[in-house]
């Protein structure tokens, strides 16, 4: 809280990430990170808070729950004179969105370009008859990932082709690229994917 509060006097903007989420036993957390350059443009990530929420995820209590915590480090972001410039970037979500859109509020509301970009890539997939061929992907890579002999007849396979000795990744729904680097490392090991193990000749 030091660090910060002596940095908050030479910096001249500051960046808030928050996002919730269920544990396995379906507890609400909520996490607050900051992010801000000094002034000898060292860049500074700081986890802020990791909070049990109580009750709905609206707009107004995710907005009251961020209020209280960035508080809790000296921060205002209601009718601040501060002259410190202070944004939050969040994902698309509407709850919230509307979590962020007060008119008393003194920050930036800017919405995250990976998440944005994730959502027309989903929007594209969807629309493009992708969706088959990403399940069969995502089971063939799940099949080599968790099996042991499998995975263990691949790398021999890929030795016996000569082909560079790569695992085959899986797709993240979250993380935009991820579809691409899945397809391009199946087209890569396409030749080891195919032989069939018993015989280790291509399939009829």
């Amino acid at each position: 809280m030091t660090e910060i509060k002596t940095d908050l006097e030479n910096i001249k903007s500051i960046s808030f990430t928050f996002d919730l989420w269920s544990s396995q036993a379906q507890q609400s957390y909520i996490s607050l990170t900051c992010h801000y350059l000094t002034n000898k443009f060292k860049l500074k990530n700081k986890t802020l808070g990791c909070s049990y929420f109580l009750g709905e995820h609206t707009g107004n209590a995710i907005y009251n729950k961020i209020k209280n915590m960035v508080a809790e480090w000296n921060i205002e972001i209601e009718n601040s004179n501060s002259n410190i410039s202070i944004y939050f970037v969040t994902d698309n979500a509407r709850n919230i969105f509307r979590a962020l859109s007060h008119n008393e509020s003194n920050f930036e509301h800017i919405l995250c370009i990976a998440h944005t970009l994730q959502l027309a890539i989903d929007d594209a997939v969807n629309e493009s008859n992708m969706t088959d061929l990403l399940k069969s992907c995502k089971a063939i890579v799940t099949h080599y990932n968790h099996s042991n002999i499998a995975s263990d007849r691949l790398a021999d396979t890929q030795k016996k082709l000569n082909l560079t000795p790569h695992k085959l990744i899986q797709m993240v729904n979250t993380r935009w690229n991820s579809i691409y680097l899945m397809l391009q490392r199946m087209l890569e090991q396409k030749d080891a994917i195919l032989i069939d193990p018993n015989t280790q000749t291509h399939p009829t």
